[in-house]
């Protein structure tokens, strides 16, 4: 199925902080209604040791976990969503495990009209 929204990230790391540029766009006004964009920063490679119940002793392994999450952004009348945002990097965190992603969605029917992920390691400072 073709994706019936547009979505552009372009970001920016300086030191403990990524800027980032998330541009939305839904062009048919049939799929505008209740649509919104979010977006997350997202850190991967990360490790909780369990120190009780049944998985004691076990080092549980995490990718992909939402460390801010933004939304639900309205698009305007033309089915068009701006958002920039400064985002603090977790402390500690390497660039090769964080990521940005975006998602314009409809929550009344949980319908994904286009979705949009990008490692922070593409983007050189």
């Amino acid at each position: 199925m073709p994706a019936r929204a547009d979505l552009r990230i372009a970001f920016q790391t300086q030191g403990a902080t990524v800027s980032a540029k998330v541009q939305a766009s839904v062009p048919n006004p049939a799929d505008r209604a209740g649509a919104a964009l979010y977006l997350a920063l997202t850190q991967s490679n990360l490790a909780t040791p369990v120190k009780a119940g049944e998985n004691r002793g076990v080092t549980l392994h995490h990718d992909s976990v939402v460390r801010e999450w933004i939304g639900p952004l309205a698009l305007d009348a033309d089915g068009k969503a701006l958002v920039t945002r400064t985002l603090a990097l977790p402390q500690g965190a390497k660039p090769d495990d964080l990521g940005l992603s975006a998602v314009v969605q409809k929550p009344a029917s949980g319908e994904v009209l286009q979705a949009l992920a990008l490692p922070l390691a593409a983007c050189k400072s």
